[in-house]
């Protein structure tokens, strides 16, 4: 199935043919929501400052759990400290998730 032009123009990914700031937005999205699914489980950690991160994840990476600093950028990578930690939560998820398994065609024989 061929991809449709108008006038002329090459087809483009919304997400690129909207700009790079929606993009982020859409990503911030999905990970606030992919961590909204791992709320249970975030229940239970200490979060003495309530600015969503748990207190034990602020001290590892160099952040005060008294102070609520969840929109700083420690590193200066441009993300927040929050978006930092519900990144982290997906790396987590992500290397605990089963891998797919690429199913492949039989060989013929010849």
């Amino acid at each position: 199935m061929a991809l449709t032009q108008k006038k002329g123009k090459p087809h483009r990914h919304p997400m690129v043919s909207r700009g790079p700031r929606f993009a982020r937005f859409c990503l911030i999205n999905l990970i606030l929501f992919l961590a909204a699914l791992s709320l249970p489980l975030l229940a239970q950690a200490t979060d003495s400052d309530g600015d969503g991160m748990p207190d034990a994840w602020e001290k590892a990476h160099g952040c005060n759990p008294k102070v609520a600093d969840n929109s700083g950028d420690l590193n200066g990578d441009g993300y927040t400290n929050l978006e930092e930690y519900l990144f982290s939560i997906l790396q987590a998820a992500a290397a605990t998730a089963k891998p797919a398994t690429a199913t492949t065609a039989p060989a013929t024989a010849k």
